[in-house]
């Protein structure tokens, strides 16, 4: 470790002596393994560390990830729901804010801890390869993944893609002499300031341009149309179809159906990890005159709920001609229909129900008979999963899950919704917890293995971190929902760079040492950044190449691009390649 050290710092002496700027100085000084391990160490690598003990670090970080899909998909970002329901806001709104600061919570607690308590690289190296990983990996895997390939919408990438690029031109600027000033920062939390006001302003300026309407697709795609029926075994399938049309299955007498059929529901609490793919969920409908019954299977009814119409406050069309909403004093049912056409039966049927509910004849004889099973869909932390994958992440997670059920109140219960800013608070602690956790491996394994925190950033966390996301995007491709993965994918490298490394560095510079720059990063931070753009404006040309539509073979190539990313992030770290500018 000694030779290596002594060894990089000649080879940083060399070429300092070779520049002629301070800029360039800088640029060089942290080219080569072993710059930052003072830093980052703290104390020398133990004996148990160097024989083998750098795996325990290892499992712990991969671990570690497991926590954070936890806490992120099942406290934290429920209760951003209930806020931006609160709030009222719109879902382009809430999209580009609050919502993103739930997918992003990983990369922006690593940043925060990384620059202000631990004082290593880690953090931005975490936020700066989750972007590239976002954009590379997330956009080729579900092009690989998708039938067909993907059809993007242009509105969307050039809305997204734009802000990216100014995101990275800006921390480029920021980033070349190694130190952020007060008002460089805050520049960076103008840029996002802009974006949000362009996304909640964003399709009527498209509308007033001319170029088309916000759904231009149908909202609900067309891959998940098909509806299949899982008929049980032992059940013949003509009885089965019986039970679905005269409402059987559900306990109705023959007959008393006035309409059925699938619709889609809005889950108030989608997850980021399955954000696409939870976010509408297909349920089959059942409206007879007392009442309006959903499940998922209309052949298994175990799960079947009802909307409780009896003391609805609002029942009215939605934003889109597919929607409709049904307001009650528990629940807001956003349903979407497959087409406008279907929408308004559904809407005419449920809003004659409702009169009928609500008159003096049906509150006077038929409502005491009739069972109220309005509640919740989500089940609870603690409860049994079904899966045997789901089976096995529990035992892995138990001591977890029960410090979590304990200490965190599951806003997406009836009974906890209203405490759903202490969910947001200590999911805010937890995550804080796991982060730091998180960062302390990465250094450590870093120190022990001679390696630059800012590679362990760049390349193992920020995988880590970004895995949640990718796997959200394979599962709604194979729904053929991938352009929707995609155009989330780039919606958040924005909020990344703008907010993940403004807030810290506007925090160090104004509150921790204020008047004084905060440490921008390392040249190779700055060489990342710029092989970043390089590959974003080479997938721009590929995307304007095939129009929008990219396959499997570009799929691939995305995929190889980033493979080719992490090789020179290695070989520079190792200083087998020099830095792209200033070496």
């Amino acid at each position: 470790s000694s030779s290596s050290s002594s060894s990089s710092s000649s080879s940083s002496s060399n070429n300092n002596n070779n520049s002629s700027s301070s800029s360039s100085d800088w640029l060089n000084s942290s080219s080569l393994s072993g710059e930052v391990l003072n830093e980052a160490c703290g104390s020398a690598p133990r004996a148990w560390e160097k024989a083998g003990g750098f795996v325990l670090y290892i499992a712990v970080i991969c671990y570690i990830f497991f926590l954070f899909a936890i806490v992120c998909d099942i406290y934290f970002v429920p209760p951003l729901n209930v806020m931006c329901e609160k709030l009222h806001m719109s879902e382009d709104l809430a999209g580009a804010t609050i919502m993103a600061a739930g997918s992003a919570s990983p990369e922006l607690f690593s940043s925060l801890i990384g620059t202000l308590i631990a004082k290593t690289e880690t953090g931005v190296g975490t936020v700066v390869g989750a972007e590239i990983f976002n954009m590379l990996c997330i956009c080729g895997a579900t092009a690989i993944v998708m039938t067909g390939g993907l059809r993007l919408d242009w509105r969307l990438i050039v809305r997204d893609v734009s802000f990216v690029l100014l995101s990275l031109v800006m921390l480029l600027l920021v980033m070349l002499d190694g130190k952020v000033q007060w008002w460089e920062s805050g520049l960076m939390l103008v840029g996002y300031l802009i974006y949000v006001l362009v996304c909640a302003f964003y399709w009527r300026i498209i509308k007033l341009l001319g170029a088309g309407n916000k759904e231009k697709e149908p909202l609900v795609h067309r891959d998940l149309l098909n509806v299949t029926v899982q008929i049980p075994e032992g059940v013949p399938g003509e009885d089965a179809m019986h039970s679905i049309t005269d409402g059987k299955a559900l306990g109705l007498d023959y007959g008393a159906v006035l309409m059925h059929g699938f619709l889609w529901k809005k889950s108030r609490f989608y997850s980021y990890i399955k954000w696409s793919t939870q976010r509408w969920q297909k349920r089959w409908f059942v409206l007879s005159p007392v009442q309006f019954i959903y499940c998922r299977n209309p052949i298994d009814v175990k799960d079947s709920r009802a909307v409780d119409l009896v003391n609805a406050t609002t029942i009215e069309l939605g934003e889109n001609d597919r929607e409709f909403v049904i307001t009650t004093p528990f629940q807001v049912y956003t349903l979407r229909a497959p087409d406008t056409k279907l929408r308004d039966k559904w809407f005419a049927r449920v809003c004659g129900a409702q009169q009928f509910y609500q008159s003096e004849h049906f509150k006077k004889e038929l409502s005491p008979l009739m069972e109220d099973k309005e509640s919740d869909e989500v089940a609870p932390l603690m409860d049994w999963p079904s899966s045997w994958p789901g089976r096995a992440a529990y035992v892995l997670g138990f001591p977890f899950y029960c410090l979590f059920y304990i200490t965190i109140p599951d806003c997406r219960q009836s009974r906890w919704e209203n405490w759903w800013p202490a969910t947001f608070v200590m999911s805010v602690v937890w995550v804080g917890i796991i982060s730091y956790a998180m960062i302390w491996c990465a250094d450590r394994l870093a120190c022990v293995l001679d390696l630059n925190t800012a590679l362990i950033g760049l390349t193992v966390t920020a995988v880590g971190t970004s895995l949640p996301e990718l796997f959200s995007g394979i599962s709604a491709a194979r729904q053929g929902l991938g352009d929707m993965a995609v155009c989330n994918a780039f919606g958040s490298n924005a909020f990344n760079i703008f907010l993940c490394l403004g807030i810290p560095w506007f925090i160090q510079s104004t509150c921790i040492t204020p008047g004084k720059a905060a440490d921008g990063g390392s040249g190779s931070i700055f060489s990342s950044v710029f092989v970043m753009m390089l590959s974003l404006l080479l997938l721009i040309v590929v995307l304007l190449v095939l129009r929008l539509k990219p396959g499997k073979v570009a799929g691939s190539f995305f995929l190889l691009l980033y493979v080719c990313f992490i090789a020179f992030e290695v070989l520079q770290s190792l200083g087998i390649i020099p830095l792209l500018i200033g070496g």
